[in-house]
């Protein structure tokens, strides 16, 4: 597969936004004791019925405001590469398919924006501020009739061997910065694109709702993607479910979780995006499904991954883009764009579980092994981290799966 370059524009903007609180104060020393699950909170959303009740829930974006070190963070991820990347990247020229344009729009803007839309709150940054705010007016006003949002040429795309693919992956993503949009702003649009938009999803055809693709006769890798990342859709779902209470989305949430790839060997998927996410869907799709076993499935992929591949500390584990047999030591790289997925997967399952050990996952990875993939400024980083290579280099010599200038 070729390398997902996108990733490069995942940074730790969600870290900062995904703060929790519980139903009822606990005494924050007593890390044993679970949150309650009973009682009511009108500040903030828990699952209805009949959902599996959640543990914590998500504090709206801009609850919060930040002081000292973190403030000073913000600061410089505003001066740094999310705040100005707009200004370098090819992928975000105004002509392409998220702003309206004909150039193609997939998962590159949309994980940018992602975390550019977030910071733009956390920090009140009025640049930052008017630049979000172009883009989602342009991602709401992009709607058709039939509910699809989002660049035109990913609703329908025709293989050489003539199978016509929708591919919803990008639309995974940048839902969740519309979702912060509304926590943020209470736009009134964003509830209603999204249930017209999964309405589309629930309307496509089989044979177009995430297919399997055989990448060689079909010519065209990026639409399989979706196959191994379909989980992904299932928060966003059940968040709009939270806010309208129709059933029909549970039903389009167990229709995307069908359609996930089935695991690619021993240990799940040898990807480290597909990994770091996939593990998650059996646990986070549990409140749904209510089996208890779906938890204990996601702890048992995480188990049987890390043991044999995280002989590496901070962490994470040894994959430069694939995990390799015979290569499991922390000579091994991991990417830059791993740790924001990882970290992702853990705020979920932390919420729904109200578990303090996704926490101690979360500090181990950010705080001891990511601040290494970047320069202090935050103005450049490398696409792969090693813990136990002494320098770096524009060398492409490396013996990384991954070829080319990755640790420069």
């Amino acid at each position: 597969m070729k390398k997902e370059i996108g990733k490069f524009f995942i940074l730790i903007v969600p870290v900062v936004f995904m703060l929790s609180c519980s139903k009822k104060e606990i005494n924050v020393h007593s890390i044993s004791v679970l949150p309650q699950t009973q009682g009511f909170s009108k500040e903030y959303t828990f699952n209805r019925q009949p959902l599996q009740s959640s543990y914590m829930a998500k504090l709206p974006l801009g609850s919060i405001h930040a002081k000292g070190w973190l403030h000073h963070q913000l600061e410089l991820m505003a001066d740094g590469m999310t705040g100005h990347l707009t200004e370098i990247s090819n992928f975000l020229k105004p002509n392409n398919g998220w702003l309206g344009g004909e150039n193609d729009g997939w998962e590159e803007q949309a994980y940018w924006f992602r975390g550019f839309y977030s910071l733009s709150v956390l920090t009140g940054d009025p640049r930052l501020q008017g630049e979000s705010q172009r883009w989602i007016e342009a991602i709401i006003s992009s709607q058709d009739n039939d509910g699809y949002f989002g660049p035109k040429n990913r609703k329908c795309i025709v293989g050489n061997n003539g199978q016509k693919v929708c591919d919803l992956w990008p639309h995974m993503i940048m839902i969740e910065a519309l979702i912060s949009h509304y926590e943020a702003t209470g736009d009134k649009r964003v509830p209603r694109l999204l249930e017209r938009f999964f309405q589309f999803c629930q309307n496509l055809p089989d044979d177009q709702f995430i297919p399997l693709i055989d990448i060689t006769s079909f010519g065209y890798w990026q639409p399989s993607i979706q196959s191994d990342r379909a989980g992904d859709m299932i928060p966003s779902i059940v968040w709009l479910y939270n806010q309208t209470g129709e059933s029909w989305l549970l039903d389009l949430a167990w229709r995307f979780y069908r359609r996930i790839a089935q695991p690619s060997g021993t240990f799940l998927d040898n990807h480290v995006i597909n990994f770091t996410q996939r593990f998650a869907y059996a646990g986070i799709f549990s409140q749904i499904s209510k089996e208890s076993w779906q938890m204990e499935l996601t702890e048992y992929w995480y188990k049987e991954h890390m043991t044999a591949w995280g002989q590496t500390p901070g962490g994470i584990f040894a994959a430069d883009e694939r995990i390799r047999p015979g290569y499991v030591d922390p000579r091994q790289g991991f990417e830059t764009c791993g740790f924001g997925e990882f970290a992702r997967s853990f705020y979920l399952l932390a919420r729904l579980t109200g578990k303090t050990v996704y926490a101690d996952r979360t500090e181990d990875l950010l705080f001891n092994h990511f601040p290494a993939a970047m320069t202090p400024d935050l103005k450049g980083l490398h696409y792969l981290t090693a813990s136990n290579q002494p320098q770096l280099d524009a060398g492409e010599s490396h013996d990384y799966n991954n070829k080319g200038r990755q640790i420069s």
